[in-house]
């Protein structure tokens, strides 16, 4: 992670091979998109992951325990929906942080795309279009800045 909790660090990047990959969400993992992430990540072999909270929630546990299957993941979205976190698991082999905007995908490139369900190119290609389309011209535009930042 960063200075900022909810992004991954260049230098994980570099030590790790990782992609990441920002997709757009309404700060939890969207409904639709739950299928395919407890499908791609069952094949990878993993029953269980953790959302950590990257925000200080008082009295609210900072970690959670969570199947990796729909009905966990849309339990995650009732229990932390409107809040930042970061899911996980034991060893971080992969990880989507998930803030208020957007979402980050991490981890090997063929685990990413399946999460996905897209290549790692189109990806980008699709949320630097709806950048672009927000910040309308503005290139301090948050959407904007994060699409520039995982281009690479």
């Amino acid at each position: 992670m960063t200075e900022y909790r909810s992004e991954i660090s260049p230098q994980w990047l570099a030590r790790t091979g990782w992609k990441v990959v920002p997709d757009e969400s309404g700060g939890r993992l969207f409904r639709e998109d739950i299928p395919r992430l407890a499908s791609a990540l069952n094949a990878a072999g993993y029953s269980q992951c953790f959302a950590v909270t990257t925000e200080d929630l008082g009295d609210t546990p900072p970690c959670y325990l969570v199947s990796v299957s729909e009905e966990g993941f849309h339990e995650l979205n009732r229990e932390l929906g409107m809040f930042q976190f970061l899911l996980t698991e034991e060893t971080r082999s992969w990880a989507i942080s998930c803030t208020v905007f957007y979402n980050l995908f991490a981890g090997p490139e063929k685990l990413v795309e399946a999460m996905l369900g897209k290549s790692i190119a189109e990806a980008k290609r699709e949320f630097l279009q709806i950048a672009i389309e927000i910040a309308k011209g503005n290139p301090n535009d948050l959407f904007f800045k994060v699409a520039q930042r995982y281009a690479a």
